[in-house]
Order: structure tokens, then C-alpha cells, then sequence
């Protein structure tokens, strides 16, 4: 099967048209990347449920497809579906812009296309597949200017990565980062809470003691006289 792949992406690289490669580019799956301006980047990954023999059925393409790609950030492979949104949808052709011939006879595919959007402004995007997948995936990024002679379909197989994409828009706060922010403003606002109470309770004991202290009644000899008027 990835020898046939190989040949899908090679022979649409060099062709206009492909209309040798049949059904075996099918066995593969697609993944249409199109960056857009803020950040957003959507991904369109497709299977051909009745062309692929690795795929049983509609429930199992769902699973494969989600677990098909990663997002490398940084030094770690997140999963889909932990960046962004996931949605299906059934189709009956593929994209104009995907390595594949129009059918022969004219009769629509039977497709299932899990469509992945998220935000990830100012950072550096690659997809990797996991290192041990029997799915070959064909990915494609619709806004690179490919230079001449080099191919835009990528065809990725265990833990291979695609080139990377740089998306606009200003890079958000790390997580981690903005997790210990918040976790050491609570701990100074318990702080400040605790000694006010603390605090609080003191002078309601100090207030307490004095209450309770008896009157002492005055000495011969005392001033027992009002305090003179001050108008």
C-alpha cells in the first residue's frame, strides 16, 4: 500500500492529471491543511471508507481518522482533538486540489472527512504521524508557494513530519505559565485573607479582655468632677 502512495503523490507531483494511479492513491488518507490569517488553521482529513481495506467501517474511520495525525508544538505531539474542535462529515468527492484522478465511470466515493480547526496565533505548527500506524497519510498545505520541482503532497508514514507552518497572529500564554500565575495570586490573596483574620481576631480578643477587666472605683483624693466644657 505505501509503495502505491508513494507513487500518488510522486506521479501527481510531476502530472497534471494522474490517470493511471486507479483507486490505489485511495488507500491512503488526506489531510488538507489551509492556514488562515489570526492564528486559525483548519485541517480536512479524509478517508475513502469503501476504497481502503484497513478501514472495516464508518465507526472505525472516525477513530482512525482522529488518531491519524498529531500536532507537533514545541517537543511534544498533542492530539487533535486537545487543540481544537473535531467535526464529521460524509462527502462523495474528494477536493479538487487532492492528488487523486477523477473516477472513471463517474460514481461518487463514499468519504468520511473529519474536519479539525483551532487557534494557535504566532506559533509553528507540524503534523507527525504516530510511529506506529499502518496509515499512510498524503498531507497537503493549500497556502504554501511550492518552489518549483518540489512536490506539495507529503506523504507521511510512522512518525515522519511534515514541513512546518508558521501561523500569524500573536502567540497566546503558555498554559503552564498562566496556570502558575494564577495559582500564586490565590495563594497571596489566602495569604492576605488569612492574616487579615488573623489579625481581626486579635483585636476582637484585645476588645474582649478589656470588657471584661472590674471598674476600679477612684481614690480619696481623686477628681471626680466632670471634665469642664469646651464652649
Amino acid at each position: 500500500m505505501r509503495g502505491a502512495c508513494r507513487l500518488a503523490v510522486l506521479f501527481t507531483g510531476l502530472v497534471a492529471t494522474a490517470p493511471h494511479l486507479g483507486a490505489h492513491g485511495m488507500e491512503c488518507l488526506f489531510a488538507r491543511v489551509s492556514p488562515a490569517d489570526g492564528g486559525a488553521i483548519t485541517v480536512e482529513l479524509t478517508a475513502d471508507i469503501a476504497g481502503n481495506p484497513l478501514i472495516p467501517d464508518a465507526l472505525q474511520a472516525r477513530r482512525i481518522l482522529a488518531e491519524a495525525i498529531l500536532v507537533h508544538l514545541g517537543d511534544r505531539d498533542y492530539p487533535l482533538d486537545q487543540l481544537g474542535t473535531l467535526t464529521y462529515e460524509e462527502r462523495t468527492r474528494f477536493s479538487d486540489d487532492a492528488p487523486i484522478p477523477p473516477s472513471a465511470n463517474g460514481s461518487p466515493h463514499q468519504l468520511l472527512t473529519a474536519i479539525w480547526h483551532a487557534q494557535l496565533p504566532g506559533l509553528t505548527v507540524t503534523f507527525v504521524t504516530p510511529v506506529h500506524t499502518p496509515h499512510d497519510v498524503v498531507l497537503w498545505n493549500t497556502a504554501e508557494a511550492v518552489p518549483a520541482g518540489q512536490s506539495r503532497w507529503m506523504l507521511l508514514i510512522c512518525g515522519e513530519q511534515s514541513r512546518a507552518i508558521t501561523l500569524s497572529g500573536t502567540t497566546l500564554p503558555d498554559r503552564t505559565a498562566l496556570g502558575g500565575l494564577v495559582a500564586a495570586f490565590a495563594l497571596a490573596a489566602a495569604g492576605w485573607l488569612a492574616y487579615r483574620w488573623h489579625r481581626m481576631g486579635g483585636l476582637r480578643r484585645s476588645h474582649s479582655a478589656t470588657d471584661a477587666l472590674p471598674h476600679q472605683p477612684a481614690g480619696p483624693g481623686a477628681d471626680t468632677s466632670p471634665a469642664p466644657s469646651l464652649r
